[in-house]
């Protein structure tokens, strides 16, 4: 499967370019969904570990894989003690593998191997099936965050936005591949946030968006990992059920990161 050179096309009307040659746009959408885009600025140019990059052609019923994260203790960590990062450089990778993993996920050198049904949160797969053929098209995977950041006015004019901003950004960046980002803001305390995880408002988006690409979802090889899945140690279970609710596999960070 091809896949096209940038994946920011629904953007491309509604933000304009940065001048840094990057393709990093953002976009506030229904007062409390917060969209950002990433496309390296290399991005029609060699991979990072030096493979051309497959283009997506643009044309009907291309069926794509998604790898989604949770942002917070699951891709990254506060450098502190902390649970909430203090600015918009308090951030270190959760995991030491999280960028290397992410990269092999989009340039299509690692594939999600799933066993017989579980319970998502439990699905802890053995390993690792480099030569699948029951791959969709042996397709790549499209980087999705889904974050929930419940604190975050999402106004210009606000330090915790431009905050969040800049640490997406750098996260990002030090990964190195296109990316999709959507987080949940706050709300008025008389509303009800329909983006809020464990409520499937951010991938119903992620659904609309990709369709402006002509692109949908193969939900049998698409997976989420986040680390609030109910465990003794976990402060909540919103991201299985978040994941239940959408109906794909949910993984721990340990297994994705640990584990592949």
């Amino acid at each position: 499967m091809k896949r096209k050179s940038e994946i920011t096309d629904f953007f491309a009307s509604k933000s304009p370019k940065p001048d840094n040659g990057e393709r990093f746009t953002w976009k506030v959408y229904h007062e409390s969904l917060i969209k950002g885009v990433y496309n390296p600025k290399n991005n029609t140019d060699k991979a990072i570990d030096g493979d051309s990059k497959p283009e997506i052609d643009g044309k009907a019923d291309n069926k794509i894989r998604v790898a989604a994260f949770d942002l917070d203790s699951t891709l990254v960590a506060t450098k502190g003690k902390s649970p909430w990062p203090r600015s918009a450089d308090d951030w270190k990778w959760a995991f030491e593998k999280v960028p290397a993993i992410l990269r092999q996920l989009y340039h299509n050198k690692t594939d999600i191997e799933k066993e017989s049904p579980k319970e998502s949160s439990e699905h802890i797969p053995n390993g690792i099936d480099k030569d699948s053929s029951s791959v969709t098209d042996n397709a790549p995977y499209t980087i999705v965050i889904f974050s929930n950041q419940g604190s975050t006015v999402p106004r210009e004019d606000t330090k915790r936005f431009q905050q969040l901003k800049e640490r997406v950004r750098q996260v990002v960046t030090s990964i190195g591949v296109p990316v999709l980002f959507y987080a949940a803001a706050k709300v008025d305390k008389t509303k009800e946030s329909q983006f809020r995880k464990p409520k499937t408002g951010m991938w119903d988006e992620l659904i609309k968006d990709l369709a402006e690409l002509h692109q949908t979802i193969d939900m049998e090889k698409s997976f989420y990992c986040g680390d609030a899945l109910g465990r003794p140690n976990d402060f909540a279970d919103s991201d299985k059920q978040f994941a239940n609710a959408i109906g794909i596999t949910c993984y721990t960070p340990e297994y994705i990161f640990y584990q592949i």
